[in-house]
């Protein structure tokens, strides 16, 4: 783990404790520079579903992961870059897009719609199924995770996630 000098977290690696880092073929996923993400590229084998939040316009990651692993790619962002929505030809384009940006409650302001990650996944059907989950929201990861429910975890087999530390304050975190 390292911070540059705006001390924004640049590589983590988690594991769960059940885990071993044996168990992990690690392959960078994603695109070429941008979007592009160090995995485990093993662990979505159980996966009925990838949610993929914070895509920014492309899907590169989402395309590669649901073109190996047939599954659905559920893909959210909220943000306009000159928006059209991203295809995928290599996963016969099985693409969910929603404009809609997570946060820590479900609302709609005078510029953007929040869907709690709870409401995300109630929505798509998938409460209680596999998933591989990346979140990449420029610092919307952490109210999104602050109140969701941690049995839910038991389901997602894979967490992808990039972090920020605008909100470094921990009592803020809630239960990420």
């Amino acid at each position: 783990v390292w911070w540059d000098s705006e001390a924004t977290l640049q590589t983590v690696q988690c594991t769960n404790s059940a885990i071993q880092d044996t168990d992990c073929e690690y392959g960078r996923m994603g695109g070429a520079n941008e979007g592009g993400y160090v995995i485990c590229t093993n662990f979505f084998e159980q996966s009925e579903a990838f949610v993929n939040i914070g895509i920014a316009g492309t899907d590169d990651l989402g395309c590669e992961i649901t073109s190996k692993k047939v599954m659905p790619n559920y893909q959210y962002d909220c943000t306009d870059y000159n928006f059209k929505e991203p295809v995928c030809s290599s996963n016969k384009n099985s693409n969910h897009f929603s404009k809609v940006c997570i946060g820590e409650k479900s609302e709609t302001t005078s510029e953007y719609t929040y869907h709690t990650l709870e409401d995300i996944l109630r929505t798509r059907g998938l409460i209680h199924k596999h998933i591989t989950l990346k979140v990449d929201t420029e610092g919307g990861e952490i109210p999104a995770f602050k109140y969701f429910p941690l049995e839910y975890l038991d389901y997602i087999d894979v967490i992808i996630m990039e972090l920020h530390f605008e909100y470094i304050n921990p009592e803020r975190w809630g239960n990420l």
